[in-house]
């Protein structure tokens, strides 16, 4: 989930406007505010309308509004297709393998 978020970080990224986005940005934001550090902010965000960007000035942010910095976070960290093969099980239905391979990340990115 957090991986899907970062990728509309980048500058010049197309966000869609769509309820299930909406909350994957908004909860992967809140972590990363959560934890952020003494370092420059990559990136800023404006609940107000949901507008990330790498530009403080963004002229899509809400005049006036609440604009909240956002830092970057530890590089992640993939599985090898070993690692997914061992996470899994062959009569594993396909949530289930989400699931397990999902367990497998948080366990390496945490």
């Amino acid at each position: 989930m957090k991986q899907d978020a970062l990728k509309y970080l980048e500058p010049n990224a197309c966000v869609p406007i769509d309820m299930e986005t909406t909350i994957m940005l908004v909860n992967a934001l809140k972590e990363a505010l959560a934890q952020r550090t003494e370092q420059e902010p990559v990136a800023w965000y404006d609940p107000s309308n949901g507008v990330v960007s790498t530009d403080r000035d963004c002229p899509l942010f809400t005049p006036l509004g609440q604009v909240w910095p956002l830092y970057p976070k530890d590089e992640w960290v993939g599985l090898t297709d070993r690692e997914m093969m061992d996470a899994i099980d062959i009569d594993d239905s396909p949530m289930e393998m989400g699931r397990k391979i999902e367990a497998k990340l948080k366990e390496k990115n945490t």
